[in-house]
């Protein structure tokens, strides 16, 4: 799975949509390169850190710096 399927899966949660952070039609034409929704980019720093095998404490500890 390709970060960006992974990245559109995880924007695809009925958490995500129930909230209204992203609509499905928006999530359909997500890109990786996009950086507009601080939601999307936070997703992104996970699924990018996760890849390069860093520490789940390490990964929340940039995404609690990154809402910072």
């Amino acid at each position: 799975m390709t970060q960006e399927e992974l990245l559109k899966e995880f924007m695809s949660d009925p958490l995500i949509l129930e909230k209204g952070y992203l609509t499905p039609e928006q999530i359909a034409t997500l890109r990786w390169r996009d950086d507009n929704v601080k939601i999307v980019e936070l997703f992104k720093l996970a699924i990018q850190q996760h890849k390069e095998g860093k520490s789940t404490a390490m990964i929340s500890r940039n995404l609690n710096q990154k809402l910072n």
